[in-house]
């Protein structure tokens, strides 16, 4: 587990404990992270979301953020959705999504 903070235009994340998944492409967060910063979660570039949800296919919603963790500042193109438990995944950042 490491801990997080996310940026969004000029908002600021409470600090969240992340867990770190090698196997997946992409951050994910809970929506309500996003929507805590003022995000519209369901304004983002729309994608599937399946393998750490307990259902078979949810959506996820991508969005341009500032992320720091492990003393490190990182701008990645990171997944919220409202579905996700455990609420927060580190990954690699995903090549697919472009804006």
């Amino acid at each position: 587990m490491l801990n997080a903070v996310l940026f969004y235009k000029h908002r600021k994340s409470p600090v969240c404990e992340a867990i770190v998944d090698s196997g997946s492409q992409t951050c994910l967060f809970h929506a309500d992270l996003g929507q805590a910063m003022g995000m519209r979660v369901e304004s983002g570039i729309e994608g599937p979301l399946g393998g750490v949800i307990d259902q078979s296919r949810g959506k996820v919603y991508y969005h341009k953020v500032r992320m720091l963790v492990a003393g490190e500042s990182l701008e990645i193109v990171a997944g919220f959705s409202p579905i996700l438990f455990p609420p927060i995944y580190l990954a690699q950042q995903s090549p697919g999504i472009r804006f």
